[in-house]
């Protein structure tokens, strides 16, 4: 039993840490198990042996008989009976004890097993490798089958252990690329939120630009309205004076005409009077028509005229001038042939007699 915590205690951390010695290490702790199951089986054996001299010593009889004493016979068994019993006690309370540390010495054992193969996976590897080789290379004689439940517990803990760290470094793997991918993410958002800032910086300068603007361009067109109304009141007024000026032009063309028809009255008579300028009087009636047409023209000159001042101002008013200087030059030409008609005709009523 010394041995057994001797060993027990040579199985320390620092023993465990290096993975080229875990077959060594498991083949230890293995070859401690069966030395412990051998024990156990021994305390067993010896257990039993007390109990079979226990029974043999209840069957023997202490009655005399005609050759033997049976008498001396059972007290002697009973004496080895006892002996053994007391052995058997013995016996049994080391094998108690034996079992205690055993089961004890197992469980320690399978936690240091179990705690080898959590180091790493490739030592958790190695010895779920080794334990599967040893316990399928042991016999039933060699290791019993509380120790290779145990062991295999062991075994099965530690293929759950292995695949439940490689789910724990898959999710890892998986969470440190969504952790990337997050911070992809924010960095993008941050840029995007950044460049938001700039688009709005700048979509604010460029409304106030534009209502700076729009304002200015309501003021040009509040004075560019206030500048139509004075414009059109003044061509209103302007279009109101050569209104009149085409009215006085017309009355004036009309006196015209009636002095014209004076004359051209004048002239039959004169032409009454003198058949030898008849002809005379013809050409003139001819270009007194000629000059009704003139006028009627320029009647419709002025008309037409009277329709471009509405438009222009200026345009208007020098086409009135013309006009009206026109017409001056007319009537004095009018003037100046009746005159001279009249002179001749004074010169050829002196002729004539």
């Amino acid at each position: 039993m010394p041995d057994m915590q001797e060993a027990a205690s040579s199985l320390d951390t620092q023993a465990f840490a290096s993975t080229a010695r875990l077959p060594e290490l498991i083949r230890t702790q293995m070859d401690k198990l069966k030395e412990l199951d051998d024990n156990v089986q021994s305390a067993l054996s010896a257990a039993g042996d007390a109990e079979s001299s226990a029974k043999k010593a209840q069957a023997l009889s202490a009655d005399r008989g005609f050759f033997t004493d049976k008498k001396r016979t059972a007290i002697e068994g009973l004496q080895a009976a006892g002996i053994e019993l007391a052995k058997a006690v013995q016996t049994s309370a080391k094998a108690q004890k034996t079992a205690f540390e055993f089961q004890e010495r197992l469980a320690e054992i399978s936690s240091k097993l179990f705690g080898l193969g959590l180091q790493n996976i490739a030592a958790r590897q190695i010895v779920v490798r080794e334990l599967e080789a040893r316990l399928k290379g042991a016999s039933e004689e060699e290791l019993s089958e509380l120790a290779r439940q145990e062991l295999l517990g062991v075994v099965r803990q530690l293929k759950e252990q292995e695949s439940l760290l490689r789910k724990q470094d898959a999710l890892k793997e998986q969470q440190d690329k969504l952790a990337s991918g997050l911070a992809s993410h924010d960095k993008k958002i941050a840029y995007l939120l950044q460049h938001t800032d700039d688009l709005h910086a700048i979509l604010v300068g460029r409304i106030g630009g534009m209502e700076q603007d729009a304002k200015r361009q309501e003021e040009d067109i509040q004075s560019l309205r206030q500048h139509m109304s004075e414009n059109q009141a003044q061509v209103s007024l302007a279009l109101t004076e050569h209104g009149s000026a085409l009215a006085a032009l017309v009355e004036r063309a009309g006196r015209v005409d009636l002095k014209l028809n004076d004359h051209a009255e004048q002239l039959q008579v004169s032409a009454s009077k003198a058949h030898g300028l008849g002809k005379v009087v013809e050409e003139r009636k001819e270009e007194t028509f000629a000059l009704r047409q003139q006028i009627s023209e320029q009647q419709l000159l002025l008309q037409g005229l009277s329709r471009a001042l509405a438009l222009a101002e200026a345009k208007a008013e020098q086409a009135t001038a013309g006009l009206s200087s026109s017409l001056d030059r007319r009537v004095n030409v009018l003037l100046a042939v009746s005159v001279t008609m009249a002179m001749g005709l004074a010169v050829a009523m002196y002729f004539l007699h």
